[in-house]
């Protein structure tokens, strides 16, 4: 059914996809200044997916010049594939599942050696972990993502709790990942770089080998014994 000029209807589209529509522009911006931010510092990019399904990484390659940075991406949805492909411990995935902050780190940090040109690992390894839905996966709600980069120092994770639906979820997860790269490229060559969409992100930095700790609000940080889930998402 088509909705009549004017219409409720009609409005409420029009308002969606011109939503749509600046949330596609935001990410190209996004994509253009960290491939530009990358160029400048001679750093190089490799990107780990799950749920977004390389849409993280097809937004960095829509730039003209990103073959100077992004050596490649990696979608790990299958959950024993993020083992096999990314390093991911099994028994950090039999213990929490495919969604969880460790995951997210150590997939940023896997996909920066299985990218690895020359015997040289990729400057920064970014990926993404999380729940689209429609429904939820053992105890992880739907919407709730972890982003994370990774480089030679540490990793950098951030948890989001987002709403809507599958394809909204996955739109807002990629912008995520966009920013948290912008960000961290931001204090590496001393560019503001920030996306003001992004505000229920919970920030940890931490050394590599360390455990993952990601702060939730009123609630101090998150800890407790490994639970098991099941396994996908």
């Amino acid at each position: 059914m088509i909705a009549a000029p004017g219409s409720p209807d009609a409005e409420r589209r029009g308002a969606d996809q011109f939503g749509a529509d600046q949330f596609c522009a935001e990410q190209l911006d996004l994509a253009a200044r960290i491939v530009a931010s990358l160029t400048v510092s001679g750093r190089t990019v490799a990107v780990a997916e799950s749920l977004t399904g390389g849409s993280v990484v097809a937004e960095l390659i829509r730039i003209p010049g990103a073959s100077l940075v992004v050596r490649g991406g990696i979608v790990a949805y299958n959950t024993a594939l993020k083992a096999s492909l990314l390093a991911v411990p099994l028994a950090l995935l039999d213990a929490y599942g495919p969604v969880h902050p460790e995951v997210a780190a150590a997939m940023a940090s896997g996909v920066r050696s299985a990218t690895a040109v020359n015997g040289r690992p990729t400057d920064l390894g970014v990926a993404t972990t999380g729940v689209a839905g429609p429904d939820p996966q053992g105890e992880a709600p739907v919407g709730l993502v972890y982003v994370a980069v990774a480089d030679a120092v540490g990793t950098t994770v951030h948890k989001h709790q987002f709403s809507g639906d599958r394809a909204s979820i996955r739109a807002q997860a990629t912008l995520a990942a966009l920013s948290l790269l912008a960000e961290h490229e931001s204090v590496a060559v001393g560019n503001v770089i920030r996306d003001s969409r992004v505000t229920d992100s919970r920030l940890t930095t931490l050394a590599q080998g360390a455990a993952v700790t990601v702060e939730t609000s009123g609630s101090g940080s998150v800890t407790g014994p490994a639970k098991q889930r099941p396994r996908g998402e």
